[in-house]
């Protein structure tokens, strides 16, 4: 009863700022140094192009035909806090849809620099209680409490997740495995470390050395084989930038190589397919995407083309125009069913009620009352053999 009672206090008889009977305020959060490209992808799919664009994709219901309206559409500078705090100040904004950050740059916010990170994004959202809505980002902050941001997945993350359950699955455990994990400088390893080590502590428990490069440290095949234990019992976990799939180039030759290395998809991007055609027997990636093949999705938004996954996903890595049909689709289905009460909790409760989307990115986003990463599975992938190659899947993704 206590708890009905607060809940019901805490109801408003207002629509939440940012909203009227006639329009909502929508922003996209977008650094001023994300590429032209990319930029270009996230605005031709979500319909704005600022200043004063029309909303393209505007939803329509028996109640408020015009409750998107384009006017009230920004995309916001976030190279300080300037543009987004006045926005939570003078309470005029309803919900951040989209967004993103650009590949291997930082974002400054005061005197401090987040590279790549979401993370003040998320917690200003979190303070000022804000619905954001799949923001495009690998490095999510992640929290089992937050519950005003919603993300595809917990990006960097979740792939260090999935290769130790996938170790933790698949290796004998009467051998005396050596495991090894090499960080490059950047926020990526550190992620894909975090997840990996808190995961394998759970299944294995099993020591794990960490070597952490430095800023502007070169990795060659001699470096790795110095710092990698000597022998067949070896796993290596190359948590570091493309330069990795280079590195691997004479590896394969060496008697002491290790028995299995990791890298992940997402980090090599493009570079993936570099990797040598002797190194790609013993070679991983742990891939949070669906599973390539011959299956063409359908589009999200009219207008726009199938996408065919055994055609398109070697140079689609970034998956920006994807990414962001799904979230504005995500976004109209639910401000329709609201049905013009306009609350931002309320718009939370109506994407937790969402049923499960399979034509995505993703084998499966997942729906839940308080689920803040729609995607929790990963999968394991090699490369074949052969001068054209494609990707084999190694297990199941990995869902939890």
């Amino acid at each position: 009863m206590a708890t009905l009672i607060h809940y019901l206090k805490e109801l408003s008889s207002r629509p939440s700022p940012g909203a009227t009977e006639t329009s909502i305020a929508l922003a996209t959060v977008i650094t001023d140094d994300v590429a032209q490209a990319d930029r270009g992808c996230h605005a031709r799919v979500s319909g704005w192009e600022c200043p004063g664009a029309q909303l393209s994709w505007g939803c329509s219901w028996g109640y408020a035909p015009d409750a998107l309206d384009g006017d009230h559409v920004s995309e916001l500078s976030m190279v300080d806090t300037g543009p987004l705090g006045s926005y939570g100040s003078t309470q005029h904004l309803a919900c951040p849809v989209g967004g993103l950050l650009p590949r291997g740059a930082s974002l400054r916010v005061g005197r401090r620099h987040f590279k790549r990170l979401w993370k003040p994004i998320h917690q200003f959202c979190e303070d000022h209680q804000i619905p954001c809505i799949l923001p495009i980002t690998d490095l999510p902050q992640i929290s089992p409490t937050d519950y005003y941001t919603v993300y595809f997945t917990k990006g960097y993350y979740q792939e260090g997740e999935a290769v130790a359950r996938y170790l933790g699955k698949t290796l004998d455990s009467t051998r005396p495995w050596n495991f090894v994990q090499v960080l490059g400088s950047g926020p990526a390893a550190k992620a894909l470390a975090a997840g990996f080590e808190n995961a394998w502590a759970s299944d294995s428990g099993k020591p794990v050395q960490t070597i952490s490069l430095e800023v502007g440290q070169s990795l060659t095949t001699e470096s790795l084989l110095r710092l990698i234990p000597a022998g067949k019992d070896s796993v290596l976990l190359l948590w570091t930038g493309p330069e990795s799939s280079g590195a691997m180039s004479s590896l394969a030759a060496s008697p002491n190589r290790p028995a299995i290395v990791f890298l992940s998809s997402t980090v090599l991007g493009g570079r993936l397919w570099d990797l040598p055609l002797d190194a790609r027997l013993f070679t991983y990636f742990s891939y949070p995407y669906r599973e390539p093949g011959p299956k063409t999705l359908a589009p999200k938004v009219a207008g726009q083309r199938p996408i065919v996954v055994n055609k398109e996903y070697r140079a689609n890595d970034r998956r920006i125009a994807s990414k962001t049909g799904t979230a504005v689709a995500l976004l109209t289905d639910a401000l329709t069913r609201m049905e013009q009460n306009f609350y931002r909790d309320h718009l939370l409760d109506q994407i937790d009620m969402t049923q499960a989307q399979e034509q995505t990115d993703y084998e499966l986003l997942n729906f839940a009352a308080g689920q803040r990463y729609l995607s929790e599975g990963c999968y394991i992938m090699r490369l074949s053999e052969g001068p054209n190659p494609m990707l084999i899947r190694m297990g199941d993704s990995d869902e939890r």
